[in-house]
């Protein structure tokens, strides 16, 4: 992998003045910025993630957990999630928990480690302590943690949730307005 360095040996300039003008900052003339991009493009220096979230403190990655990845509903939040980040230049990392709270504490330690920003999680069963001590490992690190499910019932962690009251208004609405009468719910109780 080509860096600054190399580009700086090559051109017979300090690493300084390569990262300046690649970062278009600092002092340096057009003729010599325009010199070190043409070189940088031609070795195909590609800037490191890693050194950028070293120096700036934030990756711009969101990781998300899910329940499993093969339900419909999880699928369209990802998506849904994915929209959101993108527009604001964040990448998505998405771990799926295969319905089982050891490897969803697994998959919060692992999304710490790479070192995200934030983590949304959305899996639709109870934490249990493991869970929760790798959120609260996750928050005393300063990243963000939200929760879409109330399987996480920590203070410290914001429940982003929507109304099924006004999802069922909607539908029902719609159904009385096309002169539908006999109308049934069915439902899961949980426990």
């Amino acid at each position: 992998m080509v860096t600054i360095k190399d580009i700086a040996k090559r051109l017979g300039v300090t690493p300084a003045t390569v990262s300046l003008a690649l970062n278009g900052k600092g002092r340096v003339s057009n003729e010599k910025r325009a010199e070190i991009k043409a070189v940088a493009e031609e070795m195909h220096y590609v800037p490191s993630n890693v050194a950028k979230t070293m120096r700036t403190k934030q990756s711009k990655t969101i990781g998300v957990l899910v329940g499993t990845i093969h339900n419909e509903f999880f699928v369209d939040e990802i998506s849904a999630i994915s929209d959101v980040l993108s527009e604001r230049g964040y990448s998505l990392f998405i771990c799926d928990a295969h319905r089982s709270v050891e490897i969803a504490a697994k998959s919060i330690s692992a999304l710490r480690s790479r070192g995200v920003d934030g983590i949304i999680t959305t899996f639709g069963f109870d934490a249990n302590e493991e869970v929760l001590y790798e959120v609260k490992t996750c928050v005393a690190n300063g990243i963000k943690v939200f929760t879409l499910t109330t399987g996480i019932d920590l203070p410290e962690v914001p429940l982003v949730n929507f109304s099924f009251r006004d999802q069922f208004v909607e539908i029902l609405s719609n159904l009385v307005e096309n002169g539908h009468r006999n109308i049934g719910c069915l439902t899961v109780k949980k426990g």
